[in-house]
């Protein structure tokens, strides 16, 4: 609606995920370094926590796109089913036909897939997002199906990415067996305030724009400090406050825009609750 107004080529703060409009920050430098090494490396199971609308899923699509043709990816996300749901959602997004759902028919179908990855030489990585909704007995499952004494069972990687409450999941005692393959855990922490500004001035370049252009600076130092470094409440915010400024013919964003919009958008204050911490890649020795 407002695109042709301001010169956008598109929609600069769409919520859905896009690789395109990736925005590295120091600590999604790093948890995308961790995704990618935990795979390629072979480190077993890799934990990526963080906030809602951080962008852990913007991550996993960037690297969807990153791994190598011959590291074979099944996409799982969603999450709320049994182990039973969640073998044959693997083996679908693998390519594999499932004839017979029953559990039996669908571990044998599992196995056999990761005899002929082995003989090709390839990798499984199973990619599971929200998998803090995964229950405790699913995940035992299904680590321990990628634990099997076998070669062709060592060809999987697990990377979970999931809201903080997985980490608790994670130290659930029935998971204590699998510690040792948690080599990688990893808490995405929020923009501070000057990766907020250069979030939206990134978002706007990709839509051949700049942030000098459309809004004025006390604007974007307001919605930096509402937003808590949330990059969905930014995204949020900013497409509220170009709609006004389309509404009321303004040519620029300016504060007293920004300050209208966050009154009308005060719920994502209390919506998004910021756990101030961040744990670094932990690997194991």
């Amino acid at each position: 609606m407002y695109n042709e107004v301001y010169g956008f080529s598109e929609d600069p703060f769409n919520l859905t995920p896009d690789p395109r409009f990736l925005f590295l920050a120091i600590g999604h430098y790093e948890t995308l370094s961790s995704m990618i090494s935990g795979i390629r490396e072979r480190k077993g199971i890799t934990m990526i926590s963080a906030d809602v609308g951080t962008g852990k899923t913007t991550l996993i699509h960037t690297l969807l796109k990153e791994l190598s043709e011959k590291i074979k990816t099944a996409f799982v996300f969603n999450t709320k089913i049994s182990f039973q749901d969640l073998l044959k959602y693997i083996l679908l997004d693998l390519g594999v036909s499932v004839a017979k759902e029953d559990l039996t028919t669908l571990l044998v179908l599992f196995r056999q897939y990761l005899k002929k990855r082995m003989i090709a030489d390839e990798m499984v990585a199973i990619i599971i997002d929200e998998a803090q909704n995964l229950e405790v007995e699913v995940m035992e499952n299904l680590f321990r199906l990628c634990s099997e004494e076998s070669s062709a069972a060592k060809l999987v990687q697990i990377l979970l990415v999931g809201q903080p409450e997985l980490e608790a999941k994670l130290d659930s005692p029935k998971l204590q067996a699998f510690k040792d393959r948690f080599v990688i855990r990893n808490h995405l922490k929020p923009l501070n305030q000057k990766e907020s500004k250069e979030y939206i001035e990134h978002r706007l370049k990709v839509v051949g724009s700049s942030s000098s252009k459309v809004f004025t600076p006390q604007a974007i130092d307001r919605i930096s400090k509402f937003s808590n470094g949330i990059p969905r409440v930014i995204n949020i915010l900013c497409d509220r406050a170009l709609l006004t400024g389309y509404g009321t013919y303004s040519q620029k964003i300016d504060e007293a825009i920004v300050k209208e919009t966050i009154k009308e958008l005060s719920h994502l204050k209390s919506h998004w609750t910021v756990r101030h911490r961040w744990v670094r890649p932990r690997y194991a020795i």
